[in-house]
C-alpha cells in the first residue's frame, strides 16, 4: 500500500504559529490523526509540541477537550472549503467535481484509528462532532436544492439519498479491499470520482 503523506492541519490548527497554544493544537492534530485518539497521550502532545503540561492544562482540562478542539476546527475549515468552492464562476458539475475531491482527500489523511474512535469509541464525542457537523449538513442540502431548482440536477432525484451517498463516498477510501485494487490513495480518489460521475459509461466530451 503506498505510503500515506503526513496530514496537514486545516489553517486554524497549522504550526505557522505565533503562540503556544497554537503549537499545541497544531501538534495534537498531527499526531491524533495519525495514530488516533487512544493511542496518544497528553505527555507525549507536550513533548512533541515543545510545551508543558502546565501550558497544556492551562487550555484544556484533558485529552477529549482538545479533541473536541479539534473536531470543531475541522468542521468550521470544510465549511469554508465548500463556500470558496460553491462561490466560484464554473458549473455546478465542477463545483460538485471539487468538493468530492477534497472531501475525500481531507478523509484520506486521517488514520483508521482516528475514525474508527469517532465511531465506536466515545459517543459523546462523536455526537459532538455530529452537532458541529449539522451546518456543513445543511449547506450541502441548500447546495443540492439549489441545483434541482436550476435544472443542473434532475428533477426527479431524492436529494436524502443523493445526500446519503455524497457523505459516505468518502468511506470507500478506507476499504483496505480497495487500496488491494488501487494502493495509491489519489489514483483511487480519481477512479471514485469517475465513478460518481459517469457510472461505467464513456465520459461525455461536453464540457
Amino acid at each position: 500500500m503506498a505510503t500515506k503523506p503526513p496530514p496537514t492541519p486545516p489553517p486554524s490548527l497549522r504550526p505557522e504559529v505565533s503562540t503556544k497554544h497554537d503549537q499545541l493544537l497544531a501538534t495534537a492534530f498531527e499526531l491524533i490523526a495519525k495514530h488516533g485518539v487512544r493511542r496518544i497521550t497528553i505527555e507525549e502532545i507536550c513533548r512533541t509540541a515543545g510545551v508543558s503540561k502546565v501550558t497544556f492544562y492551562k487550555y484544556y482540562p484533558n485529552k477529549q477537550a482538545i479533541v473536541k478542539k479539534i473536531l470543531d476546527d475541522l468542521v468550521q475549515h470544510g465549511i469554508r472549503k465548500f463556500n470558496e468552492i460553491i462561490e466560484k464562476d464554473i458549473s455546478f458539475k465542477e463545483k460538485l467535481r471539487l468538493i468530492i475531491q477534497v472531501k475525500m482527500e481531507e478523509s484520506a489523511k486521517l488514520s483508521e484509528e482516528f475514525l474508527e474512535e469517532l465511531i465506536q469509541a466515545d459517543p459523546k464525542l462523536m455526537e459532538h462532532f455530529w452537532t458541529q457537523a449539522v451546518d456543513a449538513q445543511q449547506l450541502t442540502m441548500n447546495f443540492f436544492r439549489q441545483a434541482q431548482k436550476t435544472g443542473e440536477l434532475r428533477p426527479d432525484m431524492n436529494l436524502e439519498f443523493l445526500q446519503f451517498m455524497f457523505n459516505h463516498v468518502q468511506d470507500l477510501i478506507k476499504d483496505p479491499r480497495l487500496h488491494n485494487i488501487i494502493p495509491s490513495n489519489l489514483e483511487l480518489i480519481r477512479e471514485l470520482i469517475n465513478f460518481w460521475f459517469y457510472g461505467i459509461l464513456p465520459a461525455s466530451k461536453e464540457p
